[in-house]
């Protein structure tokens, strides 16, 4: 693919750094780059028939609800990644890639049940401005990246920005 594809993904926050959710890999600043980290030498991933790659979903509903967990440590953090190369998509759901960059991160705590604690640090502390520092990338509510028209300035299409209202409407109301 010639244009990257933006989606969405969760991380956990191993202060001052972005943890995959799903696998042992810090993502760096700027450019990652994928290898097979399940055994399987791919000769580049997103190798066919295997789960390498960096994934991201479609939609927040999505990104959300594979992380959804009742308590901390570790924190986690909804953002959005770009990614280009060699791609694997997969429907409705998202897609693999074999490079990808941290777009921006959504300062919301779109998780039920979970405060604004980090083990070590009081209630009321953040790493945002740590995160955004390390990864060169805004770190707002998504409720601004909404009225602001910045997701709409990402590419995010018109069904994935109403997605994103309902999540928050949503969420606050709880």
């Amino acid at each position: 693919m010639t244009d990257p594809l933006i989606g969405w993904r969760v991380w956990k926050i191993v202060r001052p750094c972005l943890r995959s959710w799903a696998v042992d890999y810090i993502y760096t600043p700027g450019e990652n780059t994928a290898t097979c980290l399940r055994g399987v030498s791919c000769a580049s991933p997103p190798g066919p028939g295997c789960a390498c790659g960096f994934w991201a979903v479609w939609d927040p509903w999505g990104a959300v609800g594979r992380a959804e967990v009742e308590h901390e440590p570790p924190w986690e953090v909804i953002g959005l990644i770009e990614g280009y190369g060699s791609v694997a998509l997969h429907g409705d759901e998202g897609f693999r890639a074999q490079h990808a960059r941290v777009k921006c991160l959504f300062t919301d705590r779109l998780w039920k049940q979970q405060s604004l604690s980090l083990a070590g640090l009081g209630p009321l502390e953040s790493p945002f401005s740590e995160l955004s520092a390390t990864y060169g990338v805004p770190c707002i509510s998504l409720a601004v990246a909404i009225d602001s028209g910045f997701l709409a300035e990402l590419g995010i299409p018109g069904n994935q920005i109403e997605q994103a209202k309902k999540l928050v409407q949503m969420r606050a109301a709880a």
